[in-house]
């Protein structure tokens, strides 16, 4: 049964990077799939906002690990952390989906978290870094409408 799950997750993540693919082509921006280009667009916001939390996290564990490392030093020095995984399992009103962000996009949001926790980077900047890789992605599927990244959320108070 877990190898039927692992196919299942596969085949969902293959889906996801499909419709990414095929909906980010101009001529995939017909009037027809404007609903599913908004959908994509949605989970990809909220792809966004989960990378980014998952490098604070992430950023905030190896601040830990190496603090731990300079007071024990029989503890070797962590790796800093790294996000490779383009798929995120994101939860829609019409139920969980898988989406795809692109690799190096996923990774740039991801090191933005990773700066947010080592008090590296302004918040400020990061929402408006977020938000430019935000309305370049819906850009790319043709949304004119505005998707605002971490609308509820001051990362300027960080």
């Amino acid at each position: 049964m877990f190898g039927f799950l692992n196919k299942k997750e596969s085949k969902a993540q293959a889906k996801a990077e499909m419709f990414f693919e095929k909906y980010t082509q101009k001529n995939n921006h017909s009037f027809t799939n404007k609903s599913t280009r908004l959908v994509i667009a949605h989970a990809l916001r909220k792809h966004i906002e989960h990378v980014l939390f998952d490098g604070v996290q992430a950023g905030q564990e190896f601040k830990e690990k190496k603090l731990l490392a300079v007071l024990h030093s029989n503890v070797d020095e962590p790796e800093k952390p790294s996000s490779n995984n383009p798929y995120q399992l994101i939860v829609t009103k019409a139920g969980p989906m898988t989406s795809f962000l692109p690799p190096e996009i996923s990774s740039e949001v991801f090191d933005f978290g990773v700066s947010l926790s080592a008090s590296g980077a302004d918040g400020t900047y990061v929402k408006e870094q977020l938000q430019i890789i935000m309305d370049d992605l819906a850009g790319r599927l043709g949304i004119s409408v505005e998707m605002e990244v971490l609308a509820d959320i001051d990362l300027a108070n960080n």
